[in-house]
């Protein structure tokens, strides 16, 4: 009886070794089976664009807004130019059509646009240094009111371009922004407005009338110059 019961005993052992070993091939295989190389992607952020080095002043002169062109124009524009009546308010609430201009880019791309780096603006005044321009660079919805600045867009920057003496036809004046860093954010438009501003505690202030002029020409720049 006692060897009867060793030998039961003993396929009892033999049963569970062999269960064991099949149950640890499977663990081993199902281990092997999810420790295949997989490959995930990770979508990537696309920052802002940058705008191009140079942009382009153009459009018409009836209505603002006119035209920031960022690509270069394929053929010169006609001389546009608009009289500025003197303005007593500040560049970003100057709302009466005779006493500004502005223009606009087209509208930013999903991923929005970049603008940084030092600013120059070229534009052409009859007179020469006669009168002094107060300029900005605003980023704006392209919903928003074209008279006004405030509350609705961000002032980017506001130069000017001192009045500092006389001189004969239409001459290149220039308003610097130095280092400007801004984002438009989708569905934005980078604006530029000028007023021919007077009283603001300047020793030397425009003193009527300013014939402003632009339009693309290589003889008579027209535009803002980004220099990272």
């Amino acid at each position: 009886m006692r060897r009867l019961l060793t030998f039961a005993a003993l396929l009892v052992l033999v049963g569970l070794s062999t269960a064991f070993a099949a149950s640890f091939g499977t663990q081993s295989e199902d281990v092997a089976s999810f420790t295949t190389d997989v490959s995930i992607s990770v979508p990537t952020t696309q920052g802002p664009t940058p705008f191009p080095p140079t942009i382009y002043v153009r459009g018409d002169s009836d209505t603002p807004l006119g035209l920031l062109a960022l690509t270069p124009p394929t053929e010169n524009d006609s001389v546009r130019s608009k009289d500025l009546l003197l303005s007593t308010e500040a560049i970003g609430a100057q709302a009466t059509l005779t006493k500004y201009f502005a223009w606009a880019t087209p509208a930013a791309p999903a991923q929005g646009y970049s603008l940084t780096g030092d600013v120059t603006l070229s534009v052409h005044v009859m007179g020469g240094s006669t009168n002094r321009i107060t300029a900005g660079l605003f980023s704006c919805p392209a919903a928003a009111a074209i008279e006004t600045v405030t509350p609705t867009c961000t002032t980017i920057a506001v130069g000017i371009a001192p009045a500092i003496g006389g001189g004969n036809g239409f001459l290149v004046r220039t308003v610097s922004f130095p280092d400007v860093s801004a984002t438009i954010p989708a569905g934005s438009q980078l604006r530029l407005k000028i007023v021919n501003r007077s009283p603001d505690g300047s020793t030397v202030l425009s003193t009527g009338t300013m014939r402003l002029a632009w339009g693309y020409g290589p003889s008579r720049p027209a535009e803002l110059v980004i220099t990272p």
